[in-house]
């Protein structure tokens, strides 16, 4: 049981670290050329930096956060899919007994 915890833990653990490296780089990617390095600092530590914006630039950041979400969540479903496919290949007809 413990062991099982731990995958789980863990599992959830690299989840996070996936979606966080996609948005990461997703948001990166997208407002590097119309962001300056410190206004992306500053988004990247707290999205509240974006009350500071001008009203034009907190609609193109709000549609890159959108966009990243939009991947995380594909990635998401993808193993997701993959996690399932997995379970059916395990599937006995005739239970294996200890």
């Amino acid at each position: 049981m413990g062991s099982i915890g731990q995958f789980r833990y863990l599992g959830g653990a690299i989840g996070i670290a996936i979606c966080t490296n996609i948005l990461k780089k997703h948001i990166s990617s997208t407002l590097s050329p119309i962001l300056s390095p410190s206004q992306l600092n500053a988004l990247g530590q707290s999205t509240q930096a974006l009350d500071a914006l001008p009203e034009t630039l907190q609609n193109a950041v709000r549609q890159a956060y959108g966009e990243g979400y939009n991947k995380q969540m594909q990635v998401m479903a993808g193993l997701g899919a993959a996690a399932f496919l997995g379970t059916l290949l395990m599937y006995e007809r005739t239970p294996r007994r200890a």
